[in-house]
């Protein structure tokens, strides 16, 4: 993914990189030949005033009066007044060819100023614009020979202001940052739009100087006189040799580009930002979505591990019940036997293999446990006792439970136990003592239910991490040989799934180990539950007969022997299609159902289809291993666990029968 976003991301970079610079570009040489076409239109503007003004004094140079010499006083004359119709004109004079004053109109003088630039005109003959001078004020001199007989008799000056050529300039519109100025045939700068008076008639940069001595047009980098760095444009005039240049600041001419790097910089860093964003949602994504494979993965194991431990238990418990009920027969029947130290060893063996097929189908999530509603914390304070009578002395034990909580349904007595394995293997994680904590707090599930969440946390030498995800195992524990079962954590993780809910460990070695419970809440109230009597009212049993269903013929044969002792009569049926052709023949006051089942139809399918053709007919259903207990309880009839004591079933019998005969009688 990674790869995949590179690839996306770089071309669309690169791409809006070289889109930029290749718009700027173009941006960049618009502005170029916007300056030269604006340098081309002020060297015109420029080059037809200065026509004009040199056409004038051509025109004065060509009058009679200046024939003679004789002439002169009257032609100083209408030099006075054509000055005085040409506001532009500083002043005027006539010289002869050696520069020798013969007449002016304003300040007295005795000699031109620019004797070169005279000479110039009076070795050519012809017209020409002079250099910009610096005399009493800045001028510009236009001269033009006065020509009799191929003779050069005098020469006409006119000395122009320079404000004329910067008019000329402001009617171009140059942009009001950009600069505009105009340079002699010499390279003296005689007009600019901006700027001090003092730097005209100075030599324009060397760097100007040297660009149109190198072509006739073009754009160079420069500096202005003020220290500002500039693009240039200049344009050098054919007709007189004058240059116009147009500067745009650096800074200005650079704006664009500048913009255009903060943009992409900052897009590029968004860009990165995104990505950065992007693949960061993506791990942790993944570090989820492998959180949630590695939790699947584990439920699955342990599922798989549930029905084969809860098949072990099914077949475990039919045994254990022929052992069981062929050791009350023998008990009952032998005066003396009870207290026969066989006996004893095989009742104490028989215990041990109830309690571990329990241990084993609370784990496989049988759900044969009856379920209440329950206040998590009365649970939990009722139990707190035994808790720190179990972590003993050097271990204390705090409540951190919150306050109120809603009810759940669970199994109360397996609650307990789950509590205790909790307490038990934190007190051999902390043989040197610690804390263990108990803590609730409302949670929302993963399907978006409100529930209760359990937390016992202990101080101990923690688990390490290579074996966590398998603690809760059937069989599997880190205790030494003899110290454990490795069926406590399988216990409360079968406690967990069997409320609806799941068991969650965490652990960090050296540091303890947190296991967390979260249960579903209900709707009902813990005063809501019913409370069922366990003892059967006075009835009496004589002509009543029962029918015993179970696919194991030991089991049954040893069962229906046991119930003969109680009951009239007991018939015994190996499957449901058996048991229904009884059914329909017989009168039967109750039937003891196993609820697996061969050949299709189980226990609680036949309790389903006596319930439609018998409605008032008592079932008591039997097992070792269910994992649909949850819909016979849902039908109200009741599960027994196998293997059964005999007093169990024919106190549970007659409790149903007891039961149907009152309804009958209402």
């Amino acid at each position: 993914m990674a790869l995949l976003l590179v690839a996306a991301l770089v071309p669309l970079i690169v791409f809006a990189i070289v889109a930029t610079f290749v718009s700027l570009r173009s941006e960049r040489a618009a502005e170029e030949r916007d300056a030269l076409a604006r340098a081309r239109r002020i060297s015109a503007l420029v080059d037809a005033e200065l026509q004009s003004q040199l056409d004038l004094v051509a025109a004065l140079a060509r009058l009679p009066s200046l024939d003679t010499p004789a002439d002169v006083p009257a032609f100083a004359e209408m030099l006075q007044r054509e000055q005085a119709a040409q506001p532009l004109w500083l002043t005027a004079m006539l010289a002869d060819p050696d520069g020798n004053v013969l007449a002016f109109t304003d300040v007295p003088r005795k000699r031109v100023v620019d004797i070169e630039g005279f000479r110039q005109v009076v070795r050519l003959g012809v017209p020409l614009i002079g250099n910009i001078a610096r005399g009493t004020a800045l001028a510009l001199p236009v001269r033009a020979p006065v020509l009799r007989d191929g003779q050069v008799r005098f020469v006409v000056v006119a000395a122009l202001r320079p404000d004329a050529i910067r008019e000329r300039m402001l009617t171009a519109e140059v942009p009001a940052a950009w600069t505009a100025a105009v340079a002699d045939k010499a390279g003296r700068l005689v007009a600019r739009t901006h700027g001090d008076e003092s730097m005209l008639a100075q030599m324009a940069s060397p760097v100007a100087l040297a660009a149109r001595s190198q072509a006739s047009s073009g754009i160079f980098y420069g500096q202005l006189r003020e220290g500002v760095p500039n693009v240039a444009a200049f344009y050098v005039s054919p007709t007189t040799g004058w240059t116009v240049y147009i500067a745009i600041p650096r800074p200005l001419f650079d704006a664009p580009l500048v913009r255009a790097t903060w943009l992409a910089a900052v897009g590029g860093a968004v860009c990165i930002a995104l990505a950065a964003s992007f693949l960061t949602l993506l791990l942790r994504e993944l570090r989820l979505r492998r959180r949630e494979s590695a939790m699947l993965e584990t439920a699955q194991r342990l599922e798989a591990l549930g029905r084969l431990t809860g098949g072990v238990a099914h077949d475990f418990n039919n045994l254990l019940a022929v052992v069981s009920g062929n050791l009350e027969l023998l008990e009952r029947r032998l005066p003396g036997a009870a207290g026969h130290r066989s006996i004893a060893a095989i009742r104490g063996a028989v215990d041990r293999g109830v309690s571990l097929t329990r241990g084993l189908l609370t784990f496989s999530r049988s759900g044969l446990g009856q379920g209440t509603v329950e206040d998590v914390n009365a649970c939990i304070r009722g139990v707190f006792g035994m808790m720190r009578e179990t972590v003993g002395p050097n271990v204390e034990a705090e409540l951190d439970l919150h306050e109120p909580l809603p009810p759940v349904m669970l199994d109360r007595v397996q609650l307990d136990l789950a509590l205790l394995n909790l307490a038990a293997n934190a007190r051999d994680a902390m043989p040197r003592g610690g804390v263990l904590r108990i803590a609730t707090r409302p949670v929302t599930l993963a399907d978006g239910v409100a529930g209760v969440a359990m937390t016992v946390a202990d101080t101990g030498v923690g688990i390490p991490a290579d074996i966590l995800s398998r603690v809760f195992e059937p069989f599997f524990t880190t205790k030494e040989i003899g110290r454990g079962t490795g069926l406590g954590l399988a216990q409360v993780y079968g406690f967990a799934r069997n409320a609806g809910g799941t068991a969650e460990i965490s652990s960090t070695p050296g540091a303890g180990t947190s296991v967390s419970i979260s249960l579903p809440a209900t709707a009902a109230s813990v005063e809501a539950m019913p409370q069922t009597s366990q003892t059967a009212p006075r009835v009496t049993w004589t002509d009543l007969r029962i029918l015993l269903v179970d696919d194991n013929a030991a089991v049954r044969e040893l069962t229906a022997a046991n119930l003969r002792e109680h009951f009239s009569r007991v018939d015994a049926a190996a499957d449901a299609t058996e048991a229904l052709a009884l059914l329909d023949d017989g009168d039967f006051a109750a039937v003891v159902c196993d609820i697996i089942m061969p050949d299709g139809m189980d226990g609680i399918g036949l309790a389903r289809e006596i319930r439609r053709r018998w409605p008032a007919m008592p079932v008591i259903l039997v097992s070792g291993y269910a994992a649909s207990a949850g819909d016979a309880r849902a039908l109200g009839v009741p599960v027994l666990l196998k293997p059964l004591e005999l007093a169990r079933l024919v106190d549970a019998v007659r409790v149903e029968i007891a039961a149907a005969s009152r309804a009958r009688s209402a």
